[in-house]
């Protein structure tokens, strides 16, 4: 009884999930491929252009799927019919299993690096959400100015570049710099809270001419990273919820299991609210920063949304954007 009990749970917790059945991996990476070639433009100037390959790391070995180079080390193993990928595998093991980054693991030009969904924890809709947040950052590393760009950033003392996004140390419990910014995290949870968009505007106006004033409470360096973290991981997590969203409104099911984008959108969008409304920077630390820059992403949607035709435009920062409004405000 106590097995029939469980396998009932496990069929209504897929089902609530948004699947019918479990996917396998290579449906999943389909419908993430799918999603990006489908809505990737709706939300920024040539995203579905953007080239996708994946290293998918397995229990015994890795798979690379749609690889823009032939990597060193690497069989070729086929082309895989879901995906529509050609497919490379080794047998060794050089990431942790539950890894999930973007990064140079074979070449010049980014991967991203998953472990599949029950080694990495995820159900197969987080892990999907997940697999789009990676692509957006391949989307950002494909930018011919990204690696100049990030290494002109300087956090050494001695005026050594280095990569802000791995040697700084930001510190996450400083009790003024929590303050600081749960301050203009009420602010941003307020203006997306609000249903009028006439007054969410007045507001996020508010908010842009608020947010130097109580940034600059922070020291040179901080600002630099937490602008920067803003920009890369923030902007990442609310393009999840922008094509989550987007493919909500399309009724289309991919590759014969469905996922419920309505609620995974809402969900991701519950999540970051509660985390700016009932969370703090020393209780999240980094992860803090993706709330926060997906919040200031979906205002800066409310007052103007070309604003994303401009994000190479204004790169590693938040900051110009709004700027901007603060200046439009303020005329």
């Amino acid at each position: 009884m106590r097995r029939l009990w469980l396998f009932v749970f496990i069929i209504a917790w897929l089902a609530g999930a948004g699947f019918t059945q479990v996917p396998r991996t290579e449906e999943l990476l389909a419908l993430g491929r799918q999603l990006g070639n489908r809505y990737g433009n709706h939300i920024w100037p040539r995203f579905s252009q953007t080239p996708f390959p994946v290293l998918l790391l397995e229990k015994a070995g890795e798979r690379l799927f749609c690889p823009q180079i032939i990597p060193e080390g690497f069989n070729f193993i086929g082309h895989d019919i879901v995906t529509d990928c050609q497919v490379y595998h080794r047998a060794d093991n050089h990431f942790a299993r539950e890894m999930q980054a973007t990064f140079f693991p074979v070449g010049r030009f980014p991967v991203v690096v998953m472990g599949e969904p029950e080694l990495s924890e995820n159900n197969p809709a987080a892990w999907t959400a997940t697999l789009l947040h990676e692509h957006f950052h391949q989307h950002q590393m494909s930018w011919s100015g990204y690696r100049a760009a990030v290494m002109a950033l300087d956090h050494d003392n001695d005026g050594a570049k280095a990569n802000p996004a791995i040697s700084y140390q930001f510190i996450y419990d400083d009790a003024k710099t929590v303050n600081l910014l749960a301050l203009l995290a009420q602010y941003l949870t307020a203006i997306l809270r609000e249903p009028d968009r006439t007054i969410a505007i007045e507001m996020a106006g508010s908010y842009a001419r608020l947010r130097p004033l109580v940034l600059a409470g922070l020291a040179p360096e901080q600002q630099l990273y937490f602008e920067f973290q803003l920009w890369q991981e923030g902007v990442a997590r609310y393009t999840e919820i922008a094509l989550s969203e987007f493919a909500a409104s399309d009724t289309t099911s991919v590759i014969g299991n469905e996922i419920d984008f309505a609620a995974l959108a809402a969900n991701l969008r519950k999540d970051m609210m509660q985390s700016l409304a009932n969370s703090s920077l020393s209780q999240q630390k980094h992860a803090y920063f993706y709330s926060f820059g997906a919040a200031e992403a979906l205002v800066l949607d409310i007052v103007n949304s070309n604003w994303r035709q401009r994000y190479f435009e204004s790169p590693l920062s938040m900051a110009g954007y709004f700027a901007a409004i603060a200046d439009i405000d303020g005329q």
